[in-house]
């Protein structure tokens, strides 16, 4: 019977008329885009004094550039958010072990000749 069913509702499918009135069903929910007083409150977020990423640019000029830099790197993630494609450089990270005082499992010592 379900074989039946379904056989029904491929050939029904296949033999409308109507293709363009077709519902397309996603189960990722619709999310607005990122608002700028948005990514105001993560640049204010950010903590100065670390270390900067693959890029190089540190936390302190990211806020230093005001409004106008929070302008242009909206435009940028509102871009790529639309797009939904990252740049390669993008998907780099560095990650690197901390370990606690006296913790040498896991570490490899290399010794200079």
């Amino acid at each position: 019977m379900r074989y039946l069913c379904g056989k029904l509702f491929y050939l029904s499918f296949m033999n409308s008329t109507d293709v363009g009135q077709a519902e397309i069903h996603t189960a990722e929910p619709l999310v607005p885009d990122p608002s700028t007083s948005e990514f105001e409150l993560a640049i204010d977020k950010l903590k100065s004094h670390k270390s900067p990423g693959t890029d190089q640019i540190p936390a302190e000029c990211i806020k230093a550039g005001g409004s106008t830099n929070c302008l242009e790197i909206n435009k940028q993630f509102i871009s790529i958010w639309k797009k939904e494609i990252l740049r390669e450089e993008w998907k780099d990270s560095i990650i690197l072990p901390i370990l606690k005082k006296g913790d040498k499992k896991g570490l490899i010592i290399i010794e200079a000749y």
